[in-house]
């Protein structure tokens, strides 16, 4: 379990809900047992494994973010280079399912550095699939300039037992190292082939005057060609 008591409160009530094989279900939340963590917090949905949905935004990170958060991809508020590792995190929190705890390194508009926790919670839907996800910061009273973006510095997870673990596809194929890309079987370019490359068409009398032939020429005591 989460580390940080920060989220006491949120996780005590996730608990409450909880029954052997079967996670809370989004419907069951009540946001009055958590109510100091609502300005901070996201409901994520999985539509794929590369694309998670923002379908709740908290007040203050919405304000934080600088922008209108419901409807963008869960990883818009994280820096370019941790946005992949966000999204699988995610995508195992639903998958096996587990708990995600999240050391987040904030940056402002002034290029100052908070650390703060993070914590991620696997959600039922009503029909009772697991594809929500409920995102949480603990922000607090931190002093900070929007527009803000977070970097990962640290995650671990706490498998739950007694799930079905859920495949996922998009991350569990085998993909390329570094900047590569999977190789192709190689096909040549069809040759273009220019004018000059076709011979004309023979005509009438064409071949006679391209017959090959040797012509003597003499020397100075060679008797003169007669026609």
């Amino acid at each position: 379990m989460s580390t940080s008591p920060r989220f006491k409160q949120l996780l005590d009530h996730w608990n409450g809900l909880r029954a052997p094989g079967r996670l809370p279900r989004r419907s069951e939340i009540d946001p009055n047992d958590f109510a100091r963590d609502l300005p901070d917090i996201l409901i994520i949905e999985r539509v794929r494994a590369d694309d998670l949905r923002i379908r709740v935004a908290g007040t203050r990170l919405t304000l934080l973010a600088g922008l209108e958060l419901r409807a963008m991809p869960a990883e818009v508020l994280f820096a370019p280079r941790d946005r992949t590792r966000f999204r699988e995190l995610c995508n195992t929190a639903v998958g096996h399912p587990a708990l995600v705890d999240l050391t987040l390194r904030m940056i402002d508009r002034d290029d100052r550095l908070s650390t703060l926790p993070g914590l991620v919670l696997p959600l039922e839907d009503d029909d009772g699939h697991r594809r929500q996800l409920l995102f949480c910061l603990g922000l607090d009273d931190v002093a900070v300039q929007p527009p803000v973006s977070f970097a990962l510095a640290d995650s671990s997870l706490d498998l739950l037992r007694g799930f079905e673990r859920l495949p996922l596809p998009g991350f569990d194929r085998a993909r390329p190292g570094g900047l590569s890309e999977p190789s192709g079987q190689f096909t040549p370019a069809p040759r273009l082939v220019s004018q000059s490359d076709v011979a004309p068409a023979p005509r009438d009398g064409d071949a006679a005057r391209r017959r090959g032939h040797l012509r003597l020429v003499g020397g100075p005591d060679s008797e003169p060609e007669s026609d």
